[in-house]
């Protein structure tokens, strides 16, 4: 005769379970627990799953490792079981986690949303701000950062722990969401569970998933375990200075990346124009080797020395940044490129002369950036081809 055991008391164990891990209970546990069979504990979960007390996953085949602990030199015991895991509802944990007194432990808050029943990858979306004190802080927090999303790491023992990878979202409005797993969001310090929580987006509709390709690579490669590539137009940028030294065969760039640009950390203007500001000196005249790219557009025939004098004889010689400009129009016939250097620089001085304001109506900075790094990378690779082909 099987043993009676009241729902109330089988939910009172789950949830306490559930309270300490945020996961399934498996009927093997139970059965361990209440000194009953697995078959009994299946049939219990089954009835409470009926009753809509939780969700199951039935007949799922699990190993039990048996080991004695007195003499560790035995081989381990493996044998396969077939039980179900039970899954207690929002409603259990909400009840059991008061009568437990739960509520008044000041458990953070999505640790706390674990406890009631939110799914550990279950996303969470902030303002995309929030990233800004871990940007401002690279001796304390490793960042790495794409259109498609990112991952931010605590450095050193003093740092308090966090760990987590984000995704980037786009907005029916055109802001952008940054979206964060409740399980690494549970796994920061209190502080930063209350930092986090101060930037979540509680309304607003997301763009269609088809429409949205940035996001779509981050689903793959963190959702499904497939191989996919961010959208990382920033990359794209020092990718094609790169190229440019290597399809010319001397240094045109002295420094083809700056670990600084990084998208702006706040939606305004001001945030905007510090981002193009690092991403212009990798276009400034200090870091083009004039000389080089002289010598070798002498020695190429691609312009007369006459071409490199200062028209308004001021200078003797144009400044790098120019002859940049004057390769690009010999062998593309355009300047896109150079005018869009020339646009950087122009929200670069901006900053520098504090014009924190403009009349550009703009929902979404940060994609403004990347759209000018996605210009920007396009036209050097148009202007790359076109070196191969002179």
């Amino acid at each position: 005769m099987e043993r009676k055991i009241a729902p109330s008391e089988i939910l009172e164990y789950c949830s306490k379970k559930w309270f300490d891990n945020p996961a399934g209970i498996d009927a093997l546990d139970l059965a361990k627990h209440f000194q009953i069979t697995n078959e009994a504990a299946m049939r219990i979960f089954e009835s409470l799953n009926e009753l809509e007390y939780g969700t199951l996953n039935r007949n799922v085949k699990l190993s039990v490792v048996h080991f004695d602990l007195k003499n560790v030199s035995e081989s381990l015991d493996s044998k396969e079981e077939i039980t179900h895991i039970f899954f207690p509802s929002s409603r259990v944990l909400a009840a059991y986690y008061e009568k437990l007194g739960l509520h008044r432990q000041n458990i953070p808050e999505y640790q706390k949303r674990l406890k009631l029943g939110a799914g550990q990858m279950s996303p969470v979306y902030f303002e995309e701000e929030v990233l800004r004190k871990y940007f401002d802080h690279p001796e304390k927090y490793e960042c790495d950062d794409s259109e498609s999303g990112g991952s931010v790491l605590s450095r050193g023992e003093e740092t308090p722990y966090i760990g987590v990878s984000y995704s980037k979202r786009k907005m029916e409005d055109g802001n952008i969401a940054i979206g964060a797993f409740c399980k690494d969001l549970a796994d920061m310090s209190d502080n930063d569970q209350k930092y986090w929580a101060s930037y979540e987006i509680t309304r607003g509709e997301f763009l269609e998933y088809e429409k949205d390709e940035a996001y779509q690579q981050f689903v793959k490669s963190q959702i499904y375990g497939e191989f996919a590539d961010y959208v990382d137009s920033i990359a794209e940028v020092f990718s094609f200075l790169k190229k440019i030294n290597e399809t010319v065969g001397v240094t045109v760039f002295r420094q083809v990346q700056n670990k600084s640009v990084i998208p702006p950390v706040e939606n305004t203007f001001k945030s905007f124009c510090e981002s193009c500001s690092e991403l212009d000196k990798l276009f400034a005249n200090s870091n083009i080797d004039g000389k080089n790219l002289k010598i070798w557009m002498l020695q190429r025939n691609v312009a007369l020395e006459s071409d490199f004098t200062c028209p308004d004889n001021k200078h003797p010689e144009i400044t790098p940044r120019q002859m940049l400009k004057l390769l690009e129009s010999k062998v593309c016939g355009t300047t896109d490129l150079s005018d869009l250097i020339k646009e950087c620089s122009g929200y670069r001085q901006q900053i520098a002369h504090h014009m924190d304001v403009s009349s550009e109506k703009i929902v979404s900075y940060s994609q403004k950036f990347y759209d000018l790094c996605r210009d920007i990378a396009q036209a050097g690779i148009n202007f790359v081809s076109k070196i191969m082909e002179s």
